[in-house]
């Protein structure tokens, strides 16, 4: 047996958001965002066998507050994405942390974005919580961003009570990567 034959695609389609902000209007640049971004967008490509045509590459510029919110919900389009379809979100650039009255929330900060203006930002669990309009089967986030980790910690569930647990398994699978290089 040839070894593609060991993974072959379970999946009718593959999606994909890369963004990768080096160059910022209101914070101070990164050296390698954007150089990550497009290893990624190349490697689903060329590796996993994603479409070009459904790996959409925000680059600086491009990776606007609006353009991103806008690219995201496209997923939620049923004629784009379908149930057995898989779609990967990855996000490489500066986050940002707010004190909030249950904590601190974390932030993606967009090439337009102002860490001194809150909604200018896009608040990092409003992709986990608008995930529920996108009927993909797997979805996957990953975040190079520096904001203390608060991606992989916050819930309103206490861990390891039986409401979690029943509440996860009825949800569609998602999955929360955070990669902190710094």
């Amino acid at each position: 047996m040839p070894s593609s034959a060991l993974y072959q695609p379970k999946y009718a389609s593959s999606h994909a958001l890369v963004i990768g902000i080096n160059k910022y209007k209101h914070v101070g640049p990164l050296i390698q965002a954007c150089n990550d971004a497009q290893a990624v967008a190349k490697v689903l490509t060329s590796r996993f066998d994603f479409p070009e045509g459904n790996v959409e590459l925000l680059i600086d510029g491009k990776a606007t507050r609006k353009a991103i919110m806008q690219s995201f919900f496209r997923f939620a389009n049923t004629e784009i994405v379908k149930p057995d379809d898989r779609l990967i979100i990855f996000f490489a650039g500066h986050g940002h942390t707010a004190p909030g009255r249950r904590g601190e929330a974390g932030f993606l900060v967009p090439v337009d974005g102002d860490p001194a203006d809150l909604s200018s930002l896009i608040r990092w669990d409003d992709f986990a919580r608008n995930a529920d309009l996108i009927s993909a089967k797997h979805i996957l986030f990953i975040m190079d961003a520096c904001y203390g980790g608060l991606l992989l910690t916050q819930t309103t569930i206490p861990p390891g009570s039986m409401r979690l647990l029943k509440d996860m398994l009825q949800r569609h699978a998602q999955l929360l990567s955070k990669i902190n290089w710094w």
